[in-house]
């Protein structure tokens, strides 16, 4: 085999493989139809409620698993008393979250809703996100430090899985 031989085998190779596999139109010309579309739109869909229902689930089951309402309740878990919730701590976590859930009711509801206004909320008032953030992080780190007597470490992923849960929580309200 030649050299010229070779660099016209090479040059072959990089005309078909600088070849775009298929153009803007290409998936038209597959045959695909709006049908395959809203199909696909369906499924992720249906994939993310799924998602969002295996999180649920998950975070209902670890709260049933470790007596959440009864710690909460009681202050301890059933059977050892010596292991006492901080309660100042889970009261700062309980306040953090009603401020942060008030801040969401006010810019979900009211102003998106009520208000109708068509913008975004950092247009609307743009100090409520990091309002809201910080309200979040006070309540998760209250919460944490309250629940760590009764837990240790395992309060991290578990304050982790009921956090996703009740996140994912709000696929299933109607709005």
């Amino acid at each position: 085999m030649s050299s010229s031989d070779a660099s016209v085998r090479q040059r072959r190779y990089e005309s078909v493989e600088l070849q775009p596999l298929a153009d803007d139109l290409g998936s038209a010309r597959l045959g695909e139809d709006t049908f395959s579309s809203r199909l696909d739109d369906w499924l992720e869909y249906a994939a993310r409620k799924l998602f969002a229902l295996l999180w649920v689930v998950i975070a209902g089951g670890l709260a049933w698993y470790i007596r959440l309402l009864d710690v909460i309740v009681d202050g301890h878990v059933p059977g050892k008393p010596e292991r006492q919730l901080a309660r100042f701590y889970f009261n700062i976590g309980v306040t953090g979250f009603a401020l942060w859930l008030c801040m969401a009711a006010y810019l979900i509801v009211w102003v998106k809703y009520i208000k109708k206004f068509p913008g975004e909320w950092e247009e609307y008032w743009p100090k409520a996100i990091p309002i809201a953030a910080v309200c979040a992080a006070l309540s998760c780190l209250g919460f944490i430090i309250a629940m760590w007597p009764i837990w240790g470490f395992l309060s991290l992923p578990i304050m982790f899985f009921l956090l996703m849960g009740g996140i994912q929580s709000a696929h299933f309200i109607p709005l």
